[in-house]
């Protein structure tokens, strides 16, 4: 990959015009439109940071699809990712999100084409600043890729944000006579 390629696809993983984050909401399927394309389950209901969390895992309701929407429309008719969400219980709000690609690189393109695409999945880390209000404070990627035999890569993106503070601000208007 050149330096310029490399500038393009980080800048559609963390600014998504879209997002209100800047993360692509098509790396973690859980917009109420999606939903109904991924089959979830409820592994365990267990204590985070001191407060109830639901463990879910998803996977693609139907056929796996083999190709990713990053950063733009979602021109993939068949759902690629599966993983694990952490949900706060009162909020209803993702505490963490693990994704990987539901499919697997077939036999033929590894022994054949010496092409494969390991570690393939996203995670995103929220934290809770006051109650309904969410940020993130983790998000990142590394996966492998090898190429024809000979090109071989592992790529990381990882982004951190800290310091988040809720800020208030008094104002008191008075009028003088």
């Amino acid at each position: 990959m050149t330096a310029e390629s490399l500038k393009t696809w980080s800048k559609m993983l963390v600014n998504d015009k879209k997002s209100r984050d800047g993360i692509p909401h098509s790396l973690f399927p859980l917009e109420s439109k999606e939903l109904d394309q991924y089959k979830f389950k409820l592994l365990e209901t267990t204590q985070h940071q001191g407060r109830p969390a639901h463990r879910i895992a998803f996977e693609p309701a139907g056929k796996i699809g083999t190709c990713v929407s990053i950063g733009g429309g979602d021109d993939c008719p068949h759902k690629a990712w599966k993983g694990e969400a952490l949900i706060d219980v009162e909020d209803m709000q993702p505490i963490r999100i693990v994704t990987d690609l539901a499919f697997k690189m077939p036999w033929g393109v590894k022994v054949f084409l010496g092409t494969n695409l390991r570690q393939t999945g996203f995670s995103v880390t929220y934290t809770r600043v006051t109650p309904g209000v969410w940020f993130p404070v983790t998000y990142g990627t590394e996966f492998k890729l090898d190429l024809l035999f000979g090109y071989h890569r592992v790529i990381t993106l990882a982004m951190e944000s800290n310091d988040f503070r809720r800020t208030t601000a008094d104002t008191k208007v008075t009028f003088v006579q």
